[in-house]
């Protein structure tokens, strides 16, 4: 086939049901262009009975949609067009009376003939169920699936070798096995004796000679061939089904559908193309089991194959009971049986599978993102199909389904099941879809293990999407994916526990290129070169100590000089804990330290250490470079101006302390470099490093363009690294791990090591970040002017 089909459950609103399907409605596949250009609707009301015509409010719909109507000379919609067989049945009977008593002759008998049939069967059911309840009181283990199946493969079996307990078990099983076979079996005997009163019916009759009924068929075939889309609607089963059987239209249907006409169907409007039609009678008394209200009523025409279509919605159905499911399937005889309810849908077209050179009809639930399908096999397992979901997969839909659910986050996984499910039947809803999903997630989409980064462009303008981060820049290694070029781009990570990491997305647009900041999340970081977005994993906490109103009354001064050694003005800012302000505190250098106290909140961090006595109370000296690329590259000037032009200066100002061991230089990335630059090169004015990010460039690690273009760098730390004098001061290093200059601390920390250095390490799940910096502060500080051992760091939010 070509043409779609789109089945609804009983109940709910038909107007919501054109409505969700009004894209699909005013497209078109048909062979005939007049049909395509017309996109026909056909409504087949014949289940309403006497109400047939009572379909004003469809059409209504309908012409809202976008589908017009077209009338005739006599009033009648042509374009929006009822299929009218129940009043076509009936103007036959007016017509041919005597054809029509015989027609009803026929219908009484076979009523007559389906009551014998149904009662014989019910008391069969009913020595059934006492057959599978003997046999459960015996082996209360054996579920029904196990039952019915019982050596069932077993076409000859040697009862000499049985035990006798085998032999019970075996004779019990078969009976149950034959008795569900007789009822199979009477059901068959009951639709072969229904076909051959019709067929012996249209024979003795001569109906299809006649030519009222020729005119009318021929109509209602027209009707049908010439319909972009039909619809038929829940009502009255075996009045729609005994109405298409008497003008024989199954092969209409079945041509229609290969011609692309889409059909959609609701409630029994759907069972009557399955293979069986099944009835629940609700106002049967039959006791408690709710199986005995499932009946066959007759075969149908085939046209829906696999599956079959259940009578009543999810809600009224018990699917804890996983014998009643077993029961359904096998009596009758379905491998696989669907429940819909209200919201829910299930959409078939017939696809090419090139792989396998081969055509396959595809299954697929539609519903909203709450509504699903429940399908049960003959061994009552039941499997939830949720929207966007097959109910057969295929290999190459596995494997998608697979790839997502993997490794994206579940709320992305639903979202590309639903847009693979509108690139079918509603395309243009997929950018709606989208916005809803926007609004109703936070970005990125975080779970336990994997964070999805996100991005959507609507216009079809952007090329390619990359993640821009400590981890990479526009390379394979950080570009999104693009989900069947439909704007939808997404880039899955794993990150370990406790992450934080700052990025931009950058677009490409084939052009030119543009960073921005991911527009979906709020959350930011202020940085010296421009705010950056932030994305922290679900168990996030920094290592700080919590800023709380009860902290040390601190105070900083700005002061400024003229160095001799720069030739040049010089400014800095001395932070105070105004308790301590007599005293002779150790001093802190604090390179890029204007960037500290507006990037890191330092001066707020320090102040909650020294309320908390987790150091000891300092004084900050917070720098201001004038050419940092230059300053921080290991310059010897820089190194004698901070060393003793910048201490003497802090010394007309406040008390300096004794000893090397309270003299302290803070830095990151350059800053952490000329921090060990200055402790190596006066370790009698500088006990104290700590290094964060420390460029300590070298030629490893594919760093040789910094090496070459910052030749004191390398200079230095080629020396620093293979001296072997022991270092007589104390350094704290740490580093993000999400950063390239890892490797260079870790190869560092092995030269401290070897040195004999009393040194400290520390990684943290961060990039080359001032927040980073700020985290990992409080270790450093600690281990230098604190007590470790007696300090708990405690986790708390940013």
């Amino acid at each position: 086939m070509s043409g779609k089909i789109i089945c609804k459950g009983s109940g709910g609103n038909n107007d919501k049901f054109i409505r969700r399907f009004k894209t699909l409605i005013n497209s078109s596949n048909h062979s005939d262009p007049k049909v395509r250009k017309s996109k026909k609707i056909l409504l087949i009301t014949a289940a309403w009975q006497k109400s047939e015509f009572e379909e004003g409010h469809l059409k209504k719909v309908l012409n809202e949609i976008g589908i017009p109507s077209s009338f005739d000379e006599n009033g009648y919609d042509v374009n929006i067009q009822n299929l009218s067989i129940y009043f076509m049945f009936n103007n036959f009977k007016k017509k041919c009376p005597e054809l029509y008593d015989l027609y009803h002759e026929k219908q009484e008998t076979i009523i007559r003939i389906k009551d014998f049939y149904r009662t014989k069967n019910l008391g069969m059911i009913e020595t059934y169920w006492e057959q599978v309840k003997l046999l459960q009181k015996h082996y209360p283990k054996m579920t029904l699936h196990e039952i019915l199946n019982y050596k069932l493969d077993e076409k000859i079996i040697d009862h000499k070798k049985l035990t006798p307990q085998e032999l019970e078990k075996l004779f019990f099983c078969r009976q149950v096995q034959n008795t569900m076979q007789n009822i199979i079996t009477y059901d068959q005997k009951m639709v072969n004796v229904v076909e051959e009163m019709d067929e012996h019916f249209t024979s003795y009759s001569k109906l299809k000679e006649n030519l009222v009924y020729q005119e009318k068929r021929k109509r209602l075939e027209e009707r049908i061939l010439t319909s972009n889309s039909i619809f038929i609607l829940d009502g009255h089963i075996s009045v729609l089904m005994n109405r298409l059987r008497f003008f024989d239209l199954r092969d209409a249907f079945v041509e229609a559908l290969n011609r692309g006409t889409n059909f959609y169907l609701v409630g029994s409007g759907a069972e009557i193309l399955c293979d069986k039609m099944i009835l629940f009678n609700s106002d049967k008394k039959l006791g408690d089991n709710q199986t005995e209200h499932f009946e066959f009523y007759d075969n149908g025409f085939g046209i829906i194959k696999n599956i079959q279509i259940m009578p009543k919605n999810i809600d009224e159905i018990d699917f804890s009971n996983k014998e009643l499911l077993t029961h359904l399937a096998n009596r009758f005889n379905s491998h696989t049986s669907v429940f819909l309810n209200k919201g829910s849908y299930l959409f078939m077209e017939n696809q090419i599978d090139e792989e396998a050179n081969s055509q396959e009809v595809k299954y697929i639930s539609i519903g909203g993102s709450k509504d699903y399908l429940q399908v049960f096999s003959k061994d009552g397992v039941v499997e939830k199909v949720k929207t966007g979901e097959e109910i057969f997969p295929s290999r190459e839909h596995k494997r998608f389904q697979n790839l997502i659910e993997r490794h994206t986050s579940k709320n992305l996984a639903e979202l590309l099941k639903r847009v693979f499910r509108l690139s079918k039947i509603h395309p243009s809803g997929i950018e709606k879809a989208v916005e809803n999903f926007i609004v109703e997630n936070s970005f990125p989409l975080r779970e336990k293990l994997v964070t999805t980064f996100f991005y959507y462009d609507p216009t079809g303008k952007v090329e390619s999407v990359y993640l821009e981060s400590a981890l990479g820049f526009r390379g394979d290694n950080n570009v999104f994916f693009q989900y069947q070029n439909t704007g939808i781009f997404y880039f899955p990570l794993e990150f370990q526990p406790n992450s934080r990491l700052e990025y931009k997305i950058a677009l490409d647009f084939g052009n030119g290129q543009r960073e921005i900041l991911d527009p979906y999340n709020p959350n930011l970081a202020n940085a010296p070169f421009g705010p950056k977005s932030v994305m922290t994993t679900l168990d996030y906490k920094p290592t700080i100590f919590s800023i709380s109103e009860e902290r040390t009354e601190s105070y900083i001064e700005r002061f400024e000089f003229d160095s001799k050694i720069m030739k040049d003005k010089r400014e800095f800012q001395i932070y105070t804990p105004k308790e301590f302000e007599n005293e002779a505190l150790p001093i802190v250098v604090f390179h890029d330290g204007y960037d500290y106290l507006r990037f890191s909140n330092l001066q707020k961090i320090l102040d909650s250490m020294i309320y908390e006595k987790a150091i000891k109370p300092i004084r900050g000296i917070f720098t201001k470079p004038i050419d940092r690329r230059n300053e921080y590259a290991a310059s010897p000037d820089y190194a004698k101006f901070i060393s003793e032009e910048l201490i003497e200066e802090i010394g007309k100002h406040k008390k300096l302390p004794s000893g090397k061991e309270n003299f302290c230089t803070v830095g990151a990335s350059f800053g952490g470099l000329i921090s060990l630059y200055l402790m190596d090169s006066y370790p009698k004015v500088f006990g104290n490093a700590l290094c964060q990010s420390g460029s300590f460039f070298m030629k490893l690690h594919g760093f040789d363009y910094y090496t070459s273009h910052f030749p004191k760098i390398n200079k230095f730390v080629n020396s620093f690294v293979k001296s072997k004098t022991k270092i007589d001061s104390k350094v704290v290093l740490t580093c993000g791990r999400f950063e390239s200059l890892v490797y260079l601390n870790r190869e560092m920390v092995e030269v401290l090591d070897k040195r004999n250095c009393d040194y400290k390490y520390f990684e943290n799940n961060d990039g080359h970040t001032w927040t980073g910096w700020a985290n990992s502060m409080p270790q450093g500080l600690i281990n230098i002017f604190g007590n470790p051992k007696k300090v708990k760091l405690r986790k708390v939010g940013s």
